[in-house]
């Protein structure tokens, strides 16, 4: 059973609510708790600090300090204890002065956090009295005392009451589920790598919706899935041998059928003769599975297929052809690359690109370029990362357009290319081209854009993090914003996040403008691979494909299809908390903008887990699932009295989830909310 039809059966199961559920309407519920006893002044583990010769007590309503009894030339005493989580002490601090001889010039009360005391009013007086707030962060020392410069009439005295520890009450704990993020594909097999490759595949299943390929290039000998961009159910499987997968791309329509097919490497696959890592490319009708054509390296170790690409109809014969990369064509030895264009009609070859460098690695990478010299042909762009050129050649008979290098040319030049389509607007088509900054022996990476009409450089972008890997994979030439620009995609997979884990990063660019960044999971990688795909949304847009193969603990590796990228809000349901959660004083949480009359299910739980969940992160632990409906706007609210039995400092975590026809799975869900219970006074 999907996430979605199990949720959805849960949430029509409104008996099982249980006896926690009380009143329950549309739009509103109250919730009650059970939990441990509370404790008040006296929960806090107090201890003397300063000069140890005054003393205090301590009871669940007041905290005494008296100060000391040896006190020349200056000293304090004070009682400490730490601050469990963020907030704000609030009490009442009296001030009581017993040396009458000196009027108080001697004594003063003080607050002290973390050993730094403050004195408190001016204390020329018998008594006073004061009411407080003290901000502390969580693990901070914070406390009451007594300064004093001369003991000889008799000791002052400090008493602390109505003791109110305020922890920020409601914290939002970030948004749960992002509604660019609409469908998330998971890999299955332990090591697979699923999302090493993704494609875009035009529309598989015939639906109106565009459709997408992702590789598993390590599961088992290697495997493609075509999955459904509407929904993300599994349309196909298609299984090969020698890291089949390890190279995906759409192709255009060969066989005829008005469809498009897609190119599959398996660089690694042994050849005639047993020739190992010969390598192998296929072109598969994504509709049927069935192969349509098949090609192979005939030298061990040339691995034909690392990379493919699909350039469009050279030939004007009403039929696409396909480009296959071949970078070690020249040997162990010497490993000068080429690629080999073969006719869509019928795989025979019609003519090969090389730059006859040796250990260039000509085709580490292949891209379509679209028509780059203006004669009607689409052109192909091919990176040679061993000498640091990129090129572009004619579609039309092979001959070299144009020979791009990095300002500053040295190897890992040309690991990544891509059409970036016309981005400075002279009518010709842009290139991208990414690099490995071996120069500084760092991979942080950097991006280039050249025109296609002259080769110039046009513009830069660079990666901020050592082994980040900024532009190891690209793509380009489409419009995701909706503005009529081209833009384009570049994967960063060695990004970390502010922890310093590994995450990967995939940004959305413009020019010099930055329009969306998606960062990945823990040890996710994603950015590996990138696709611009066909619309999966019904707004018209082009939308965006990313694969993370190193996602979860196995490795299985996960692909995620991402809408919406035009800057809209999408619906984004927002979760806020009123009261200061005091035992016994009313409190409520109110639900805002999400769909109407929808059926919705609160979780409640002790602990924040952040399991995926749909496409987002269900951010509550175990605890309970409490049924209910939004009202006509949107709108609902929970609340009731905060449980006296709750424990100060316990947290709550809560968060809604709501059917959604147009959200990620079906379902739409709110930010997480932390709730802490007050000690109250």
């Amino acid at each position: 059973m999907s996430v979605l039809a199990r949720i959805e059966r849960r949430l029509r199961r409104s008996s099982e609510a249980g006896p926690v559920l009380r009143g329950l309407a549309a739009g509103s519920l109250l919730l009650l708790f059970a939990g441990p006893a509370a404790a008040q002044l006296s929960a806090f583990q107090w201890s003397l600090a300063g000069n140890t010769t005054g003393r205090y007590e301590v009871s669940p309503l007041a905290l005494t300090v008296t100060g000391p009894e040896v006190c020349f030339p200056v000293y304090e005493t004070w009682v400490e204890t730490q601050a469990p989580v963020d907030g704000t002490v609030r009490c009442t601090l009296e001030y009581i002065l017993l040396d009458f001889s000196t009027l108080g010039h001697n004594h003063h009360p003080i607050v002290v956090v973390d050993g730094e005391y403050w004195i408190v009013g001016d204390s020329k007086s018998f008594s006073a009295t004061y009411e407080l707030a003290i901000p502390v962060q969580e693990g901070q020392s914070f406390g009451f005392g007594v300064q004093s410069t001369s003991c000889s009439g008799g000791p002052a005295i400090t008493v602390v009451t109505n003791l109110f520890f305020d922890p920020g009450t409601w914290v939002d704990v970030g948004e749960a589920l992002d509604p660019r993020r609409r469908v998330g594909l998971h890999g299955e097999s332990t090591g697979g790598h699923h999302g090493a490759t993704v494609s875009t595949a035009g529309d598989v299943d015939g639906d109106g919706w565009g459709d997408v390929a992702v590789g598993a290039p390590d599961e088992d000998r290697g495997r493609v899935r075509l999955f459904s961009g509407r929904d993300g159910s599994l349309l196909r499987l298609c299984e090969g041998d020698g890291r089949f997968g390890a190279a995906l791309a759409l192709v255009g329509d060969i066989n005829g059928d008005g469809q498009p097919e897609i190119v599959v490497g398996s660089p690694q696959r042994v050849g005639p003769g047993n020739a190992e890592q010969a390598g192998h490319a296929s072109v598969i009708d994504a509709r049927t599975g069935l192969t349509w054509h098949e090609v192979a390296g005939t030298s061990a170790g040339w691995q034909l297929g690392t990379a493919v690409a699909g350039p469009g109809d050279l030939d004007d014969d009403g039929h696409d052809d396909f480009a296959v990369s071949v970078p070690f064509s020249g040997g162990s030895l010497h490993p000068n690359g080429r690629v080999l264009v073969y006719s869509g009609t019928d795989a025979a070859q019609m003519f090969a690109l090389f730059a006859n460098i040796s250990h260039d690695q000509f085709g580490s990478s292949l891209a379509a370029a679209g028509d780059v010299d203006g004669d009607g042909h689409p052109d192909i762009l091919s990176g040679a990362r061993g000498s640091g050129h990129a090129y572009v050649h004619s579609g039309r008979d092979g001959s070299l357009l144009l020979d791009l290098t990095a300002p500053v040319i040295h190897k890992g030049f040309g690991t990544a290319v891509s059409g970036a389509g016309d981005i400075d607007g002279d009518g010709t088509t842009d290139l991208a081209v990414a690099e490995e900054s071996y120069a500084t022996f760092v991979t942080s990476g950097s991006v280039y854009l050249f025109s296609g009409r002259t080769g110039a450089l046009l513009a830069t972008w660079s990666g901020t993090q050592a082994g980040e890997a900024y532009g190891a994979a690209l793509a380009g030439g489409r419009d995701v914003d909706g503005d009529g620009a081209p833009d384009l995609a570049i994967g960063a997979p060695g990004h970390r996040d502010a922890d310093g884990d590994l995450v990967g990063r995939v940004e959305l660019r413009h020019g010099a403008a930055l329009i969306a960044a998606f960062d990945g999971g823990v040890g996710d990688a994603m950015g590996t691979s990138v696709a611009l795909i066909d619309d999966v949304n019904g707004d018209g847009l082009t939308d965006l494909l990313t694969g993370s193969p190193e996602a979860d603990h196995l490795h299985r590796g996960l692909a995620e299809i991402f809408d919406d990228l035009d800057g809209s809000p999408g619906q984004r349901p927002k979760l806020s908390g009123l009261g200061n959660l005091v035992p016994d004083t009313h409190f409520q949480v109110r639900l805002q903008g999400a769909r109407p009359l929808a059926l919705s299910l609160a979780f409640v739980g002790w602990e924040a887990d952040f399991l995926p969940l749909a496409g987002g992160m269900l951010v509550p632990g175990p605890g309970a699932q409490l049924p209910l409906v939004t009202d006509e706007h949107g709108d609902a609210v929970v609340g009731g009295l905060w449980p006296a039995s709750l424990m100060p400092f316990t947290r709550v975590y809560a968060q809604i989830w709501t059917l959604d026809p147009v959200g990620p799975q079906g379902l739409s869900a709110s930010n997480g909310l932390q709730a802490t219970t007050a000690l109250s006074p």
